[in-house]
């Protein structure tokens, strides 16, 4: 991974979630990076942690986050600029492995 601090926020997440912990909500809070997801794969779990956080604490900045994550992806969004599209509408960032994208808008219906 190029960075921690996505991978601690998913793993407090996730204990907190299994344990009611609340020292693991709190470390999940604390290495949380704000702003919108670059994307979803095995080296970014932002996306994921924005709906996990947001389901937990009902907190604005999570849900702004995730508003933001699509409203970069989606199209005529703040981020099209940069995205390539299939000819039939796939976005990706990086043509190897692109379908690891898609797994934001499917994979997290938590």
């Amino acid at each position: 991974s190029s960075e921690f601090e996505d991978e601690l926020t998913w793993g407090g997440a996730w204990l907190h979630r299994a344990t009611g912990e609340a020292s693991y909500l709190a470390d999940a809070e604390k290495h949380y990076e704000t702003g919108a997801a670059w994307g979803t794969s095995w080296d970014e779990k932002n996306a994921g942690n924005m709906i996990l956080l947001y389901n937990m604490t009902k907190k604005d900045i999570y849900k702004q986050d995730l508003e933001a994550t699509f409203t970069d992806w989606l199209p005529g969004g703040t981020g099209t600029a940069a995205l390539p599209y299939s000819p039939k509408g796939l976005a990706f960032r990086l043509q190897w492995g692109s379908l690891r994208y898609t797994c934001m808008y499917n994979v997290f219906n938590i």
